[in-house]
């Protein structure tokens, strides 16, 4: 089973944590909205992250800085995301 934990302040997403195994599509699935959703905090967002760890089994991550509009909703899409592939 894979567990995400989320961090918020003042109601906001701020980080995650994603640890754990599943049927291999459901990591893959889990994987990729995951480092699909930091690429765009980057990218898009133009957010910086502090990376903790990325590895198999394993990814944690938390924004630098304040959230803006733009993170949250690439944070709470990639929550939807993880809520369709079955991740708790």
């Amino acid at each position: 089973m894979i567990k995400v934990e989320t961090q918020r302040e003042n109601g906001r997403m701020v980080g995650l944590t994603m640890k754990g195994h599943d049927h291999p599509s459901v990591c893959a699935a889990a994987s990729a909205l995951v480092q699909s959703a930091m690429m765009g905090l980057k990218v898009v967002a133009g957010a910086n992250l502090d990376i903790q760890q990325v590895n198999s089994g394993y990814i944690a991550f938390r924004l630098e800085s304040d959230p803006t509009e733009k993170t949250d909703a690439i944070l709470e899409t990639m929550l939807l995301g993880l809520k369709e592939v079955r991740v708790e």
